[in-house]
């Protein structure tokens, strides 16, 4: 059975200041590998792998590109 512990990629959104990417809402979009290491970057390497980020993203334009889970899967906070 594989360890459920062991490190996976980490996708990170960073919001970065105006005019870095206009149609994206100006995010970068980041991979990291299990080593820490940036696998992908919008913008920088691998850059048309990342696509698929904004791909996705772009269905949230009215909510500065955020996605959340579905409000039954939301966690109240208090």
């Amino acid at each position: 059975m594989r360890d459920m512990c062991q490190p996976g990629p980490l996708y990170m959104p960073e919001k970065m200041p105006a005019g870095f990417d206009p149609d994206g809402g100006d995010w970068r979009y980041t991979l990291l590998g299990p080593d820490g290491q940036i696998v992908g970057q919008t913008g920088g390497r691998a850059d048309v792998w990342m696509g698929h980020c904004k791909a996705c993203h772009v269905a949230a334009r009215e909510q500065d590109f955020l996605l959340f889970p579905a409000p039954p899967y939301r966690r109240k906070m208090n």
